[in-house]
């Protein structure tokens, strides 16, 4: 059984907003809230493309991908669902070149609440080697785990990574979970099937379908912070 392991988030984050709703209010809020309170990854890194901090900028394109002091990486590509492969290898690869010490990357997005104590303890019987996990989707005859928050082992982080220019990454063709999914399916890595998460889309939803064991909730595109705040709180009154 696993102990002690070395897990790494990578959140996708973006300043980008739909009218009068900002994914940066949905990432203030995990801030605030999951991430703040995580003693079960290594580190929680939210990934935002090069809009995000125009002063980086030149930084940003001679490396590739830059650390802030407010664990950011922020990658050379502009801020658009169509690139969200890119802020995701990159900051993968970002952190295989800095970081030895990593058994997991977890890669959700900021419409998601992680509870880690939970994911490291659904993770303490999982192999460290091969592995590839979360809610199971299929597009086009493609099977892949869903971006809202997917599960690989180091291993796998860097066959991607090494192997980077074989994957689809325009969004419009493949979004970046699917595109993910294919080319660990041509190299024969297994997706596995037994991953947690609840929907939610309301706080009626929370409350209905709250389930203290499970890790991950997901709240979509509602882009609604206040659903994120609630959901901690739920887990805080139930830990009492």
């Amino acid at each position: 059984m696993n102990t002690g392991n070395k897990i790494i988030g990578l959140m996708l984050a973006s300043d980008n907003c739909e009218g009068t709703r900002c994914y940066h209010d949905m990432v203030k809020a995990c801030e605030d809230t999951w991430i703040d309170n995580s003693k079960y990854a290594s580190n929680i890194y939210k990934v935002y493309g090069k809009s995000h901090n125009p002063s980086l900028v030149s930084d940003v394109e001679t490396n590739e991908a830059v650390l802030t002091n407010n664990n950011e990486i922020v990658v050379n590509t502009i801020e658009s669902r169509e690139n969200l492969l890119r802020k995701t290898i990159s900051a993968m690869e970002f952190c295989l070149n800095t970081i030895s010490d990593v058994d997991y990357f977890f890669r959700p997005n900021c419409g998601s609440y992680v509870n880690t104590s939970l994911l490291n303890e659904f993770l303490s019987n999982k192999p460290r080697v091969g592995y590839y996990n979360g809610i199971n989707g299929v597009y086009d005859g493609i099977k892949y785990a869903s971006g809202s928050c997917f599960i690989i082992s180091r291993d796998v982080a860097e066959l991607i990574v090494h192997n980077k220019t074989e994957l689809e990454y325009n969004g419009r063709v493949l979004m970046d979970d699917v595109s993910i999914g294919k080319f660990l399916s041509d190299h024969n890595v297994a997706l596995q099937n037994d991953a947690k998460r609840i929907n939610c889309k309301s706080a009626q939803d929370l409350t209905d379908l709250f389930d203290i064991g499970c890790y991950h909730y997901y709240f979509r595109h509602t882009i609604n912070p206040e659903l994120i705040y609630l959901c901690h709180r739920m887990f805080e009154n139930n830990n009492k």
